[in-house]
């Protein structure tokens, strides 16, 4: 009979943690690298606290790197150790990445006799049809990290800010969690990553710890305002006037000509997934579940794909290419790159 699971994967972990011994394999899936690698680094330390407090030997390896040979010397490895060998935690990074014909090997070392090494498989996912992850989720051994949006990323960062002693007030965070979203999607950075990359700037920077948005400015100014989404309405909305206030502003408060290129492309690209998408029957909930994106995204996002045809997303791109490569060889100054590129794409909405 299938062991009886804990409702969240904290909660999980936290069994997994109370028990006298820790099993012998975990699988870790997360999307961002930090909340993956803080997981691997609480399994080093209890590790320790089993071997009176000795740190153990960490061991890293990426899936794609395994091959029969190593396995044989992992099996080997973590059968021999004796009572004056440093425990081992073996990290397999990337689990996603491995090889199907080393599944049955690895699922074998993991069945084996309990021993000083520990072995977590860390990775952003995993088919369910797997045998390697129905080992660990018939055990209950797949701890699965839910994807951070909305309130969630909110409550993520406030914890992060108070991990590094900042205080934040609860509209600088709605701003911040915001911005965070933004930044994440037009650099296809994971929301907990990006956080946690621009907290740790501001604890450098606040010096009374307290943040403002001021500080938020300070730290990413052409993330904060104005807004690049309202660029992207105004120009579906065939508002050049708009558009070009917006571009104006934009260059004024130094935003990054290539962040801002990406976003309109990364958008665009969005709106013809789904459109694709949505022709082909899947309901609006299933589309936005599959790009991860928040409900306001989703929102935006739908509402231009309905009013966009496939050969206007063809020919955007063609606009956004040549836009790119004109900032690359400088031609023009880049707001005036711009200008055009956004008279181009509402050219095409008329």
């Amino acid at each position: 009979m299938k062991p009886r699971s804990p409702k969240s994967p904290k909660d999980l972990f936290k069994a997994l943690l109370s028990k006298k011994r820790f099993p012998r394999a975990v699988l870790v899936l997360c999307e961002d690298y930090i909340r993956r690698d803080r997981i691997a680094a609480s399994v080093a330390k209890k590790v320790a606290s089993e071997c009176g407090g000795a740190a153990p030997s960490i061991i890293r390896i990426k899936a794609e790197e395994l091959t029969a040979e190593k396995l044989r010397s992992f099996a080997e490895e973590s059968m021999t150790l004796s009572l004056f060998s440093s425990a081992r935690v073996y990290l397999i990074e990337r689990i996603d990445n491995l090889k199907a014909m080393y599944h049955p090997s690895l699922l074998s070392l993991f069945s084996s006799p309990p021993s000083d090494a520990v072995f977590v498989c860390l990775g952003t996912k995993l088919p369910k049809n797997t045998k390697l992850y129905k080992f660990f989720a018939e055990q209950n051994l797949s701890l699965e990290i839910p994807h951070l949006e909305g309130y969630s990323l909110q409550r993520w960062i406030a914890k992060e800010c108070s991990r590094h002693g900042l205080a934040i007030s609860r509209s600088c965070l709605t701003e911040f969690s915001s911005l965070v979203q933004r930044a994440a999607e037009a650099d296809g950075v994971p929301p907990a990553d990006m956080a946690a990359s621009f907290v740790s700037k501001l604890a450098l920077y606040c010096e009374d710890g307290k943040v403002s948005k001021d500080d938020l400015l300070a730290i990413v100014p052409e993330l904060i305002v104005p807004n690049e989404f309202e660029l992207l309405d105004a120009i579906a909305n065939g508002d050049e006037f708009l558009s070009e206030k917006i571009i104006s502003a934009l260059f004024h408060v130094g935003v990054n000509p290539f962040l801002l290129l990406s976003l309109i492309a990364k958008s665009i690209e969005k709106e013809m997934v789904i459109k694709y998408l949505s022709e082909k029957g899947y309901t609006p909930g299933e589309i936005r579940k599959s790009l991860r994106m928040t409900q306001w995204q989703f929102s935006k996002n739908e509402a231009r794909a309905k009013c966009r045809s496939i050969k206007y997303i063809v020919e955007s791109m063609k606009d956004i290419l040549k836009a790119d490569m004109d900032l690359k060889g400088r031609s023009l100054s880049d707001e005036n790159i711009f200008s055009l590129l956004s008279s181009r794409l509402q050219q095409k909405t008329l």
